[in-house]
């Protein structure tokens, strides 16, 4: 029943479009419909398309000329230039937000280079006391040798990551 009541209310509506924007009254509608299936030289659907078109084209030249005034053009320019301005905003304030973070990963990265140092020299010599009890010289300066490329690769990560 719902669908049926909305289905009438589009009709109804439809209508009044119809009816306002039409070259054609539904009388003369109909007698041209009837001329085209009467003489063979029209097709009656290409009659009622053609007045399809020409309905449609009729209400949008009359919405056209509604919101088509001086007014909403000066409006839409106005609005333009507002949001060129907030791009503007956004673009100043993006940089300025990068130059921030530049800024803090500078001083982030030298703070993370002098721990990775502090690290590895508290590392070797932890582990070299350690193993020093456990290996021969020659596997404990193995293990030093290791330890110092893992540390130099680590620091060139962390160099390009810059």
């Amino acid at each position: 029943m719902k669908k049926l009541f909305y289905l009438a209310m589009w009709y109804l509506a439809w209508s009044a479009v119809f009816s306002l924007y039409s070259d054609k009254k539904w009388k003369d509608l109909k007698k041209d419909i009837k001329k085209a299936s009467e003489n063979g030289k029209h097709d009656p659907k290409m009659v009622l398309l053609e007045n399809f078109i020409e309905t449609h084209k009729n209400f949008f030249n009359d919405l056209k000329d509604i919101v088509d005034t001086k007014e909403n053009r000066q409006y839409l320019k106005d609005k333009k230039e507002e949001v060129l301005d907030l791009i503007d905003r956004y673009k100043d304030d993006s940089e300025m937000m990068i130059d921030q973070l530049k800024w803090k990963w500078k001083k982030y990265m030298s703070e993370v280079s002098e721990k990775l140092e502090e690290f590895y020299k508290e590392k070797k010599k932890e582990w070299e006391e350690y193993l020093s009890s456990i290996w021969s010289k020659e596997d404990v300066t193995t293990f030093k040798e290791k330890l110092w490329l893992v540390y130099e690769d680590l620091k060139t990560k962390l160099k390009k990551s810059q």
